[in-house]
């Protein structure tokens, strides 16, 4: 039995976070016994797919996992959608009913459970679920990974390693214990102050063209920092919902020299910007310029010009257009199109915090959307940002 801490900043903010979790869909025959076989590959060079989550002492959390499995069908499961659902067997009702958060006994059938009913248990913290329609000759994987475990980066290369063009590596998941970020101390739980407020869905379709119009017009007038796609969007979502701090994520990996690609963790750091006005691509390009002169250092990431009773509303936007990829099965299939799905009881106590959360993603490689929670859907209409529906 191997033993892995976890970092600080998983055991104190992480735990908090939900999971992640995302649905690919395809068309055609599924290759269910090579995927079969792909994944007791993956699952012998990485036995810590099967970790599950401890606690020892002050709540500090560990993984504890078995080197060798006999048996991937708690990790990877396999479903007919003729037996999953009743009257309408789809899998747009499927979306649907995870959407609305409906039926319980299924959810828990196709994702890992919250955080606080894994502690202490033998939860899986990560779960693959390909689910077939074979009348209508097309699939689904769901995978969710519980985000004590694991930020984006990590999420998306295991997610990529099923693709039959990818090599199958070993990730390490021991952690770099030297890793910290601003977040929670020790036993500080969320404030529930956000609570009472109900939170809106939404995903939207994210124009392009406006965006680079934007870009190349802020980029030509520019006689410094020149600013990116992601600079723009997240501008125009932190300006659009008016948000007093506004927060976005960044992948530490490629810019502390101890980290690398492979490290399993959260190795996130948020940029935290919180100035009177808008918040300019400028604003966004100059605060991460000024985290990657100073990766180690958490202040570097921060960017507060108001005092901090006035920052009464928080927005994050995070990203995960980097890591995408479409994922290939061969070619009796093909790849149609990818997005996060998840019902909402799982999105974690740390919402309680923010007024508005959005997440950046590749639907296919020509469409970007924006998804995420809301509590003022005002901001939503005819907001040049997004396409028109």
């Amino acid at each position: 039995m191997k033993t892995i801490p976890l970092l600080d900043s998983e055991s104190n903010s992480a735990r908090y976070d939900g999971i992640i979790s995302t649905i690919s869909r395809f068309r055609g025959r599924a290759p269910v016994n090579e995927l079969t076989r792909r994944f007791e590959s993956i699952l012998e060079v990485n036995p810590w797919i099967t970790s599950t989550l401890k606690t020892q002492g002050n709540d500090e959390f560990f993984c504890e996992y078995e080197d060798v499995i006999n048996d991937i069908s708690p990790w990877f499961e396999l479903y007919d959608i003729n037996d999953l659902l009743q009257g309408d067997k789809s899998v747009d009702k499927l979306v649907e009913m995870i959407s609305l958060g409906e039926d319980r006994e299924l959810m828990d059938k196709l994702y890992i459970l919250p955080t606080e009913d894994c502690i202490d248990t033998d939860a899986q913290l990560i779960k693959f679920c390909l689910i077939e329609d074979k009348d209508k000759k097309e699939f689904a994987i769901i995978f969710s990974m519980n985000h004590i475990i694991s930020d984006g980066t990590s999420y998306y290369n295991l997610l990529n390693s099923l693709s039959f063009d990818e090599d199958i590596i070993p990730f390490n998941f021991e952690r770099k214990l030297d890793f910290t970020r601003i977040g929670r101390e020790k036993n500080e739980i969320p404030t529930n102050g956000m609570k009472a407020k109900e939170r809106y869905g939404f995903i939207k379709k994210v124009d392009l063209e406006l965006v680079d119009k934007i870009k190349n017009g802020t980029n030509l007038l520019s006689k410094g920092e020149w600013v990116s796609t992601h600079d723009v969007i997240s501008s125009l979502f932190f300006n659009s919902v008016k948000s007093d701090m506004s927060i976005y994520p960044v992948n530490a990996r490629p810019h502390i020299n101890y980290l690398s690609d492979v490290d399993v963790g959260n190795y996130i750091k948020p940029i935290i910007i919180a100035k009177e006005g808008e918040v300019k691509p400028q604003d966004v390009r100059h605060s991460i310029n000024k985290f990657k002169q100073d990766p180690g250092n958490n202040e570097s990431c921060l960017n507060i010009n108001m005092v901090e009773d006035d920052m009464k509303s928080k927005a994050v936007i995070t990203s995960w257009v980097q890591s995408y990829q479409e994922l290939s099965f061969g070619s009796e299939c093909s790849y149609v199109s990818h997005s996060p799905l998840q019902p909402i009881y799982l999105y974690g106590q740390a919402l309680n915090e923010l007024d508005h959360v959005a997440v950046l993603f590749c639907y296919n490689s020509s469409t970007w959307m924006l998804t995420g929670l809301t509590s003022d859907t005002s901001w939503l209409k005819d907001n040049g940002l997004f396409l028109k529906e």
